[in-house]
């Protein structure tokens, strides 16, 4: 049947997700948190007022949003890449420009289908971890972690 449209091609799985930066693609990841607003309502309580109260907007902020995956040679080496980039853009550069990337978490369907797209506005990398390393243990999959702190997505 063609031209119907399928319920898993619209439907995003949550294994299924990429990270582009500035248009650089940072592969496929096999785990992400973080991807979340809090918009810190503030109720105000006045007197006299005794069957409700005020409900004033609050600063929104967002979380830092936590990449996990195996490593592999292609991806990992373009996250090696890109925060040495930033490392030498942030120590001893000449010109400081003080703004961060555009990050795109791009979410598919089973097919491939891009579902969803968060773009995430003014993004740093705040912290990478590699693998533990150690012969004495039972083989494991060696895993990279990268935190990006960001400004936004909404």
């Amino acid at each position: 049947m063609t031209g119907i449209i399928s319920l898993r091609d619209m439907l995003g799985l949550n294994n299924r997700f990429g990270v582009k930066i500035d248009g650089l693609d940072l592969g496929m990841w096999g785990s992400c948190k973080g991807l979340s607003v809090d918009f810190k309502p503030e109720p105000i309580k006045q007197g006299g007022v005794y069957d409700h109260q005020v409900i004033l907007a609050g600063q929104v902020s967002f979380k830092a949003v936590t990449l996990r995956r195996a490593i592999n040679p292609k991806d990992s080496k373009t996250v090696q890449d890109y925060l040495r980039r930033m490392m030498s853009d942030w120590v001893g550069a000449v010109k400081q420009t003080g703004a961060g990337g555009t990050a795109e978490i791009k979410l598919f369907s089973s097919q491939g289908v891009n579902i969803m797209t968060w773009s995430l506005h003014n993004v740093f990398p705040s912290r990478w971890d590699g693998p533990e390393l150690d012969a004495t243990t039972a083989a494991g999959i060696a895993m990279e972690t990268l935190e990006l702190v960001h400004e936004g997505f909404l």
